[in-house]
């Protein structure tokens, strides 16, 4: 078990397509793990996509004669991964209720025993990429309204309306 004051620990975790698309928009903020690990806030989650549809049962062939069962499955699941993944903190922690420690207060009714939820915070390389993509999208949707760019400086007539 960590001690409380133990410094944040970095876990890696597989994330599916369709969710990993949503963390990475920053529309998902929240995580619902088993709980096989000890999660604590601040911790650092590195979500890699993972896409089971990608499993190659026939990696053993590029892996050669002798490599055995455990190498090839190994190397059918490392074609799951796409490659793309992302680092969020973890913020709150909700534990699932445990009858034995059903009094506890950080223990929480409602959330299946022996799983977690907690919420994602961005990191700040995450931050800074969500602000650039919101400032895209605002630049696309003030240039398909005839909008100037923001910053563009004031109208010709000093004032800041058109």
């Amino acid at each position: 078990m960590r001690p409380e004051t133990d410094t944040p620990v970095e876990h890696e975790l597989k994330v599916w397509p369709p969710y990993f698309g949503e963390i990475a928009q920053g529309r998902k903020t929240f995580e619902v793990r088993l709980s096989d690990r000890e999660f604590r806030m601040l911790d650092v989650l590195r979500l890699r996509e993972y896409d089971p549809a990608r499993y190659q049962p026939e990696a053993d062939k590029t892996l050669g004669e002798g490599w055995g069962k455990d190498a090839a499955h190994e190397a059918g699941v490392r074609a799951c991964y796409t490659g793309r993944e992302i680092k969020k903190r973890v913020g709150y922690v909700m534990f699932g209720a445990v009858a034995e420690f059903a009094d506890m207060e950080a223990r929480h009714a409602g959330i299946e025993p022996g799983y977690v939820v907690m919420s994602l915070i961005p990191t700040v390389d995450d931050s800074r990429a969500l602000r650039e993509a919101w400032e895209l999208k605002l630049a696309q949707g003030r240039a398909a309204d005839g909008l100037p760019p923001l910053g563009a400086g004031a109208s010709p007539d000093g004032n800041c309306s058109r």
